[in-house]
């Protein structure tokens, strides 16, 4: 996707990303049956790497093509119960599409433009956790890019 036009830059920093990935992986440490993280390419992978070596998990390269039947390229097969045990990183969720592609597992987002985000209902989520709302209108700069 390309920068909209009228909207802002906003420069996402190593240190930014550093406090981020300090957070998740805090709250994702409470989830100790986690069996792997998977990364959505492109954008997810810097944060999946980096979560992958806190956590102590292993790491898979997941696929944006995920189909109802068919899991992410990369994850090993597993029981469907298992599915919520592995998680999925991305860098942005913005509609929520990719997100909702891996609604069988338990997905984390760096950051989100999402407009429905609603944290009183989070079957509307499509994400379940997010490091970091950024509002509309501003175009995230990752330091990677």
């Amino acid at each position: 996707m390309d920068k909209p036009e009228g909207w802002e830059d906003f420069e996402y920093t190593w240190q930014m990303f550093d406090d981020d990935m300090f957070l998740l992986a805090s709250s994702l440490r409470m989830k100790k049956d986690l069996l792997g993280v998977v990364g959505v390419p492109r954008g997810g992978l810097v944060a999946a790497v980096t979560l992958s070596n806190r956590l102590g998990l292993p790491l898979w390269v997941g696929t944006d093509t995920v189909t109802e039947k068919d899991p992410p390229l990369g994850v090993p097969f597993m029981a469907e119960a298992d599915l919520k045990r592995v998680l999925v990183v991305d860098d942005v969720c913005e509609t929520g599409e990719t997100m909702r592609m891996y609604s069988k597992f338990l997905r984390a987002v760096l950051c989100t433009r999402y407009t429905h985000v609603d944290s009183a209902n989070s079957d509307r989520r499509p994400f379940d956790v997010a490091a970091r709302v950024v509002r509309d209108q501003y175009w995230i700069k990752f330091p990677w890019e």
